[in-house]
């Protein structure tokens, strides 16, 4: 028994790259989207090819912490271009939003959002999903009692 682990250790080890290697090859820094004459703060990413994935950003209210636009971007493979922008003071939701959390979608004209809004007369936060078709955002508010999305699956 305890010399088939020592081989099998053996084997895993001459498996693994040499130290230092890196085994998917080198990162490359990568210029991140601009909106309104600023760098944009990505929130999540969805791949679909190396050279074709989508992602949000946020930008803020003056407070800096409140959401005042979502940015949805899209990569090429050598940068990132701003796709569309979701102006959510200008009432898209029934409420103050709160957050964005995440992205998911089959391709970059199927993508869902998930994130969070203050609904007047409310305690708690409400989840809201967005639905990008590749040309318009259709936004749905599941019955809920509260709560805040953190993954889209």
């Amino acid at each position: 028994m305890f010399v088939r682990i020592c081989l099998m250790l053996t084997a895993l080890t001459l498996a693994l790259p040499p130290a230092g290697a890196q085994p998917c090859g080198q990162w490359q820094p990568v210029e991140p989207p601009v909106a309104h004459g600023a760098s944009l703060r990505l929130v999540d990413v969805v791949p679909f090819a190396p050279d074709n994935a989508s992602g949000f950003g946020v930008t803020f209210q003056p407070n800096g912490s409140d959401p005042a636009s979502i940015i949805l971007t899209h990569w090429d493979g050598a940068s990132w271009q701003v796709v569309t922008e979701v102006d959510l003071l200008s009432g898209v939701l029934p409420g103050v939003p709160r957050g964005v959390a995440a992205i998911d979608g089959s391709g970059p004209d199927n993508l869902w959002l998930a994130g969070t809004f203050d609904p007047p007369g409310f305690v708690f936060a409400r989840p809201f999903l967005a639905h990008w078709d590749g040309s318009a955002w259709t936004f749905h508010y599941p019955d809920s009692d509260g709560g805040s999305p953190v993954e889209i699956a």
